[in-house]
């Protein structure tokens, strides 16, 4: 499969329920998280889905994806190791966030699988017992299709943790600082808003946003102050047609930034057209 421009097309998406960005990010190991990417898109992505919480497949379509009718083919989960594949599965279902319904041939062999996806529909219903239906964060389907077997897992947990700040908000764009990446949000009044996108350190985080460049997720220069920690926050951006993110050079900083000190002093990222 070809890669395309840089960046992702967002009038195609997939919506993505909030809890997975703000509550199981930081929770989940990287196996999990990309089953569950995985198991999300094939379930919430196509329109013909009869049932949109459940799919049926096989375990060489999560390593290697699938072809749809169309004949277009999607990635798979970037997991190749069969024993990682099945633990992750299997540690999802203890999670309370899937089913397995095994399934038999005609021969009295195994089938394909049929996975569900646990959603409470009970407003009550806290987020470590399934996902809340109602609310999703529209993430875009090139994520799922193209770079999900492409990135690692840091550079997964930022793109995804950038996404539900932007286009999960309805916002064109948001001021992302380190601290906010390792550990979340929490408003003055005590509400937390998330609990980060699982990265620790400082220096994975940096080494992911200069990867993510690197590979054409993101681009653009001018992004050293993000890579040596001396920049406070990052402003991220989307877009209606590709959702990039790049450090403009310092003149351009100085012009689109406020006059605060803090801004003054930050790396602005912005859309490359």
């Amino acid at each position: 499969m070809s890669v395309g421009p840089a960046g992702f097309a967002s009038s195609n998406t997939t919506g993505t329920p909030d809890t997975l960005f703000d509550y199981w990010l930081p929770r989940l190991t990287g196996a999990q998280l990309r089953v569950l990417l995985f198991l999300i898109r094939r379930c919430y992505g196509p329109t013909h889905q009869i049932d949109p919480s459940a799919v049926r497949i096989s375990l060489p379509q999560f390593q290697k994806g699938t072809t749809g009718r169309d004949g277009r083919t999607t990635c798979g989960c970037g997991i190749a190791s069969k024993s990682t594949l099945t633990g992750a599965l299997k540690s999802l279902e203890g999670l309370g966030l899937i089913v397995k319904v095994m399934a038999m041939d005609g021969r009295g062999g195994s089938g394909t699988n049929t996975y569900r996806l646990v959603v409470r529909d009970h407003p009550a219903t806290r987020v470590e017992d399934g996902f809340h239906p109602l609310n999703t964060t529209p993430t875009p389907d090139d994520l799922f299709d193209v770079w999900l077997d492409r990135l690692s897992d840091v550079e997964l947990r930022i793109l995804l943790y950038i996404v539900r700040h932007t286009l999960g908000w309805r916002k064109a764009q948001d001021a992302i600082d380190p601290g906010q990446f390792m550990k979340g949000i929490q408003t003055r009044d005590g509400r937390v808003v998330d609990e980060g996108c699982g990265v620790k350190t400082r220096e994975f985080l940096y080494q992911a946003l200069g990867g993510l460049e690197k590979r054409a997720s993101c681009t653009g220069s001018g992004d050293n102050t993000l890579r040596s920690g001396t920049s406070r926050r990052a402003t991220c951006s989307a877009s209606r047609t590709i959702f990039p993110i790049s450090c403009a050079p310092p003149r351009a900083r100085r012009r689109m930034t406020s006059t605060t000190r803090e801004t003054k002093r930050s790396a602005r990222a912005c859309l490359t057209p």
